[in-house]
């Protein structure tokens, strides 16, 4: 593939997001959380996703992580309508086409950081060699900087490194989107620069787009596009 090629390529959005609409509760009880949701987000971008409190920002994150039901509306990824496949058809989407990092970093405490970081394999349905796992497992590990804790539990490593962990499992899969909601939220600050560092680096590498949904503005400074998701309706800034 030229550089030609490879230029336009990053120019294709690899995630469109369109007329997304969400409620909770029924009748006077109804709260409409997102109202008309549209957005794109190209292959190997770092999108940040600001708003208050209550603004459907980790919402509007599961719909697209297909944790969610939509209302209305349609969620392309690669070309493909996500919205409408089948039950299997998502769970093997997620499995293969989506990381996601929780700002609670969900980690099984009775496995180690690299037993947690296989996860993905396991879940997936898709078959893969052992061989390969493993190198992937330790790239994955190595990237996030935890080489040297691969055989630690969670219990006997710090809270940014549970993160790191986290990280490296979401990014295990080699999948095309990451999903970050509030990734650095209960890390000090100096964690969380080291955090967001590992997002930059990724990013720079340009086969993976990520969105981040954040409360920090230093934090979404870095991201290469932001956006404010305020009384159910999104605009960039």
């Amino acid at each position: 593939m030229n550089s030609a090629t490879i230029s336009q390529n990053k120019q294709e959005a690899i995630l469109s997001v369109k007329h997304i609409r969400k409620s909770y509760g029924e009748g006077k009880n109804r709260l409409e959380v997102l109202k008309d949701v549209t957005f794109n987000i190209k292959i190997g971008e770092w999108a940040a996703i600001m708003g208050p409190s209550g603004s459907g920002k980790t919402t509007l994150l599961n719909l697209i992580g297909l944790l969610d039901k939509e209302d209305e509306g349609h969620i392309f990824l690669e070309g493909t309508d996500i919205l409408g496949l089948k039950s299997n058809e998502k769970a093997s989407l997620r499995s293969n086409k989506i990381g996601i990092v929780f700002q609670n970093h969900y980690l099984v405490p009775t496995m180690t950081v690299k037993e947690n970081v296989e996860l993905p394999f396991i879940w997936s349905r898709e078959k893969i060699d052992l061989a390969e796992m493993e190198e992937r497992t330790l790239a994955a590990i190595e990237i996030v900087g935890l080489g040297d804790r691969s055989h630690h539990f969670p219990d006997e490593i710090s809270g940014g490194e549970k993160q790191r962990t986290a990280i490296a499992r979401a990014l295990v899969n080699r999948n095309p989107l990451l999903l970050l909601d509030e990734p650095t939220g209960d890390l000090d600050s100096q964690t969380g620069k080291a955090i967001l560092s590992i997002f930059r680096r990724i990013a720079n590498q340009g086969d993976t787009s990520i969105i981040m949904v954040t409360h920090d503005p230093e934090a979404a400074q870095l991201a290469d596009k932001v956006f404010l998701l305020r009384q159910g309706t999104i605009s960039e800034l």
